[in-house]
């Protein structure tokens, strides 16, 4: 994975962490969650794919997402439900304002005192 998206999903990852009440974490647990995270991406990317491929479609429709959804053990009133409630809770931790830059620099700090050859963020 490259450079930029490995960040995108750490990010994700800190924002994650953030909005559940977690105040530091290690850099080694971070780059464990976030590899999850790619490793999750990429299952349901390629199930996606080969349900297109199945279907004899080159590009992916959100019937493929929905049935690699599925197959992972997450069905639409799962998703539905995710959305109605701890998406909303999450959506105040995308949000860009001084107070929540503020905490997750001082989150990022404290993995930068803490492994500082390791953690690097943008």
């Amino acid at each position: 994975m490259d450079t930029a998206a490995t960040k995108l999903l750490e990010s994700a990852t800190i924002k994650t962490l953030h909005a559940h009440s977690f105040s530091r974490s290690s850099s080694q647990s971070l780059h464990a969650l976030t590899d999850l995270l790619a490793r999750y991406f990429a299952l349901l990317s390629e199930t996606s794919a080969k349900y297109a491929h199945h279907a004899g479609r080159t590009t992916l429709t959100p019937h493929d997402a929905l049935a690699a959804l599925d197959e992972v053990g997450v069905g639409l009133d799962e998703l539905q439900e995710y959305c109605a409630v701890e998406a909303k809770e999450l959506n105040r931790y995308a949000q860009h304002s001084a107070r929540r830059a503020e905490d997750l620099n001082e989150f990022k700090g404290v993995l930068l005192f803490y492994y500082p050859t390791q953690a690097s963020f943008s």
